[in-house]
């Protein structure tokens, strides 16, 4: 399914359909949307329209707002292109300062702190 722009244009792009999946779920403007990540609302505009992909810390906040599969596997692929595997990803995003985001399994693995500071990967 792609979405589309106000202009008529569409993308193909699973990642940048994520990230405008994400914003209308949470009925944002860009501008709004853009306030969340300490950026620009063309910058939304252009990860919305694959002009440009988001970097690995803002794909890992997308990750943490990812809230269904189809928010979630696009944003996890483009984290498993950039070299963060899923035991990775799903431990940056326990420990990120975003409130109440609660890891989930990703893939087949999901890191878990223990009482003594470690982590465990299961």
């Amino acid at each position: 399914m792609a979405v589309t722009r106000k202009a008529g244009r569409k993308t193909t792009d699973p990642t940048a359909q994520a990230i405008r999946l994400i914003r209308f779920r949470l009925q944002e403007t860009q501008s709004e949307f853009a306030a969340r990540f300490n950026t620009w609302p063309s910058a939304v505009a252009r990860w919305e329209t694959a002009r440009v992909a988001p970097g690995i810390p803002n794909l890992l906040s997308l990750l943490n707002l990812s809230a269904i599969p189809e928010e979630r596997n696009p944003i996890i692929d483009a984290l498993k292109s950039r070299g963060i595997d899923d035991a990775i990803a799903n431990f940056l995003r326990y420990f990120s300062p975003s409130p109440g985001n609660a890891p989930v399994p990703l893939g087949d693995s999901i890191a878990r702190p223990t009482e003594g500071g470690n982590v465990q990967i299961s």
